[in-house]
């Protein structure tokens, strides 16, 4: 735990920076206002600052273990800040005595000891001030750190449990179709149930990943739409767009397959006959657009269900902004829309 003032070479160049502007200063007020040679007064205000320097460098810690709230606080600080300046001004005029300098430099000295305490007092409370702003500084910094990295942690805790809200949603209506199909026509029952392993291996594969590129994404989407293909047959068609930059751009993992979820279920599901989705990928302007859409028979849009609502908490907990998707239904079309971020700077928990 090194003192602040000396924790870096910069920290020390700027430390001995104001210490040789004090001793600057110290000689020229000593040279104006004495009879001394002016190498003497050099070498007064030499001793006198640089033992100070060294002597408040421990004082750091007296303050640092403190305790503010304490009433006897400043009394303590007052204690130690006196024993200090007493032992700084013994040491200081030990080594006076000990050069054997001349009679009117060593008196010029002594009668300046009112002076020299003052001037102490000066330097004592300024470092206990600048101290304390300092330890201030840390402990809110330190406490920031922190908040922050609860913070992560909750982000992280609540995508986990957004994305294991997807996987009881999806083995549900997979394995009620596997059941009905069981009656119907095994071999389509046993090609779903290899889909379904294959899938949840992906998934598994996916489970400790963040942000993946869209072809990844891509990849588990289709072996989903195989297993949906399956179920609802010739009826389900899907028309992709894809532009080729997109490929590499990243996306939350499993962040497509609610969307998909909710227009088979609210969408085919509600539909007679061919029911075509119409996927549109484009990469403009730092974002990767996503475009969604199928016919519908509803003109009315509900964005409150469990899938939609996972979606939206997702990307707000990645982007921190909550204008990345667009949900609208007209002329019998249902369209969703994703905006996104593709400029590191634009993510709300890196």
């Amino acid at each position: 735990m090194k003192n602040p003032l000396i924790k870096t070479s910069y920290h020390i160049q700027r430390y001995v920076f104001l210490w040789a502007i004090l001793i600057i200063a110290h000689s020229y007020l000593v040279y104006s206002h004495s009879n001394l040679k002016w190498y003497w007064t050099i070498l007064d205000s030499l001793l006198f600052n640089l033992s100070f320097s060294i002597f408040i460098l421990p004082y750091y810690y007296a303050v640092k273990f403190s305790q503010l709230e304490k009433s006897y606080f400043l009394l303590q600080l007052f204690t130690i800040g006196s024993i200090l300046l007493t032992m700084w001004l013994s040491i200081f005029y030990l080594i006076i005595w000990s050069l054997r300098l001349p009679t009117n430099v060593e008196y010029f000295m002594l009668q300046t000891v009112d002076f020299r305490l003052i001037i102490g007092f000066i330097y004592v409370s300024f470092f206990t001030l600048l101290y304390m702003i300092l330890n201030y500084s840390s402990h809110i910094e330190q406490k920031n750190e922190h908040v922050q990295v609860l913070q992560n942690t909750e982000k992280e805790q609540q995508l986990i449990v957004l994305k294991s809200q997807l996987q009881p949603h999806f083995l549900f209506n997979t394995l009620n179709a596997i059941h009905g199909l069981l009656e119907i026509d095994n071999n389509k029952a046993r090609e779903m149930l290899l889909n379904l392993s294959v899938y949840l291996r992906k998934t598994l594969d996916k489970s400790e990943k963040g942000l993946i590129p869209l072809k990844e994404e891509l990849e588990h989407i289709h072996t989903y739409l195989n297993i949906e293909k399956i179920r609802f047959g010739t009826r389900l068609q899907i028309n992709w767009n894809i532009q080729d930059n997109c490929n590499k751009c990243l996306l939350p993992d499993m962040l497509l397959q609610p969307i998909f979820e909710n227009t088979i279920k609210h969408g085919l599901s509600n539909t007679i006959g061919e029911f075509v989705i119409k996927c549109n990928f484009e990469f403009k302007e730092n974002f990767l657009h996503i475009s969604i859409n199928n016919p519908t028979e509803s003109e009315i849009v509900n964005p409150d269900g469990v899938g939609l609502q996972n979606l939206k908490k997702r990307m707000f907990l990645y982007y921190g902004k909550r204008d990345l998707i667009v949900i609208n239904t007209t002329n019998h079309k249902y369209c969703i829309q994703l905006k996104i971020p593709q400029n590191e700077t634009n993510l709300y928990n890196n």
